[in-house]
């Protein structure tokens, strides 16, 4: 019988994933966590916290909201710490942030927030640094890209261990 799930709880499972790390060329290993869109918020106080310079969070998920520019369904959402503030980060690497930039960064302007072009280590992304960044970010899942709250959303975590019901996930 399967334990009964906590609200912060994370399901094991996921997948391994090899990323070349643009500052030093060197491929690092990782592993996909799986969380729900109602835990962002929770990932993110966490990076506050326990996180340093250059720690960050990738949200990854598939929609069914379709692009016109691409048929990848898989957009990357990113948090992380530059110049010691936390920040929401569209890295424009994957083929569905790059065909969604101009949309998503109306979508952002439409809510409020200042989006700045950015670009580190020959990366260009949009970076959010005022404003509930939390909030912001649950929208961009479910408001914008129609994800239900029960919806798995892969996880991958960098600098820092992340903690859910007394687990430690790194």
């Amino acid at each position: 019988m399967d334990k009964p799930q906590t609200p912060n709880s994370i399901k094991v499972g996921g997948a391994i994933h090899h990323l070349s790390d643009r500052s030093s060329k060197k491929q690092r290993t990782m592993f996909e966590f799986s969380i729900k869109p109602s835990q962002i918020p929770t990932v993110l106080e966490q990076l506050r916290k326990k996180g340093g310079e250059a720690s960050w969070v990738v949200f990854m998920f598939y929609t069914s909201r379709l692009s016109s520019n691409t048929d990848n369904d898989c957009p990357n959402l990113q948090f992380s710490i530059l110049k010691g503030k936390v920040g929401l980060d569209w890295v424009l690497l994957g083929p569905r942030n790059i065909a969604d930039k101009d949309l998503i960064n109306e979508y952002i302007t439409s809510k409020g927030y200042k989006v700045k072009e950015k670009e580190i280590n020959e990366v260009p992304f949009l970076r959010v640094k005022k404003g509930d960044i939390a909030k912001l970010g649950l929208a961009i899942v479910e408001d914008f890209y129609k994800m239900p709250n029960d919806a798995d959303v892969g996880l991958l975590i960098s600098g820092f261990s992340l903690s859910f019901g007394g687990r430690h996930l790194n």
